[in-house]
């Protein structure tokens, strides 16, 4: 009774034990070569695509680099075959138009006032004809520097005993009522629509023998009114009263305004930004220009660190 009990007790054993294997070679399913290539290229295929993905973003990155003006003030001259009269050095600290006139006003930093100073003395002489009277500083896109150029030039020029008047043209977003601390009630478009004296509307400024004519309310139509002959009537009349006259125009090829404006200014000037700037908005700025029959004068380079300081056409 015993051994056959015992028997019985081994053969079960041997049975669950079997089944046991069994179950867990059933859970854990062996993987066939085709299964195995097929995992192995889905990862293949992933990484292929993280990097074709990091190596287009790179791409990218250096060909918006490379689409900004950050290079020498020869290649610039060579390319459009129009000087660059001066380099503007970064401000440290600067980042609103605000901050940069307050940073120029103060006169604390030699390096920035020094440049437009040269500017101002290049500029005086550049007209053929004689003393240069009439700027109009732009730019191609905004946000490049051109309203605190347009103010540094009428700071030095007035500085120097010159009798300035400086008139803000930029009639969609004007800016240099803010700078000055004046309202902007009146000013350009009263002039053109009729209404209103240049005499009435010229603010007095903080700065010695500088005058100031903001842009006035904004005019449902600023091509319509600024193609009023009356702009080159003020220009002129502007001239008997202002040694020179200086003009914070609007972007080049942000509206079409410049095109009617360009025509009024003996010197046209285009500030261009250190790596903001693109090559190609440079190049429509200037084929814009050249449609109207109005070669720029020069460039002014802005905003360019330490390392792409160049006051000599030789650097």
């Amino acid at each position: 009774m015993y051994d056959s009990l015992r028997h019985r007790y081994e053969h079960l054993k041997l049975t669950s034990n079997s089944s046991n294997r069994v179950m867990i070679n059933q859970s854990i399913p062996s993987l066939t070569p085709l299964k195995t290539f097929k995992l192995v290229l889905s990862e293949y295929l992933l990484v292929s695509a993280v990097i074709g993905l990091v190596g287009a973003l790179l791409i990218a990155l250096l060909s918006i680099y490379h689409s900004r003006i950050h290079y020498s003030r020869r290649d610039i001259e060579d390319e459009h075959g129009i000087p660059v009269i001066t380099t503007i050095p970064h401000a440290p600290g600067v980042k609103t138009v605000e901050q940069a006139f307050k940073f120029l006003a103060s006169k604390l930093n030699e390096g920035l006032t020094g440049a437009y100073r040269i500017a101002a003395n290049a500029l005086y002489f550049s007209n053929e004809a004689g003393i240069s009277r009439v700027f109009g500083i732009t730019s191609a896109d905004n946000h490049e520097g051109k309203t605190i150029t347009a103010c540094a030039l009428a700071i030095e020029y007035a500085a120097s005993g010159q009798r300035v008047l400086l008139v803000d043209m930029n009639l969609r977003n004007p800016m240099l009522h803010r700078l000055f601390n004046v309202e902007n009630h009146h000013g350009l478009t009263n002039i053109l629509i009729g209404n209103e004296t240049p005499i009435n509307v010229t603010h007095e400024t903080a700065f010695s023998n500088l005058y100031l004519i903001c842009s006035g309310p904004t005019p449902a139509n600023p091509m319509q009114l600024l193609a009023n002959e009356k702009l080159t009537d003020f220009i002129e009349m502007a001239k008997q009263k202002f040694d020179m006259i200086i003009l914070d125009c609007p972007a080049i090829n942000i509206m079409d305004e410049m095109l009617l404006v360009g025509t009024t200014i003996d010197n046209l000037l285009i500030c261009m930004r250190s790596a903001v700037t693109k090559k190609t908005s440079i190049r429509k700025a200037i084929k814009k220009m050249l449609g109207i029959k109005r070669v720029p004068t020069g460039f002014i380079l802005t905003d360019q660190p330490s390392s792409c300081l160049l006051y000599t056409s030789d650097a």
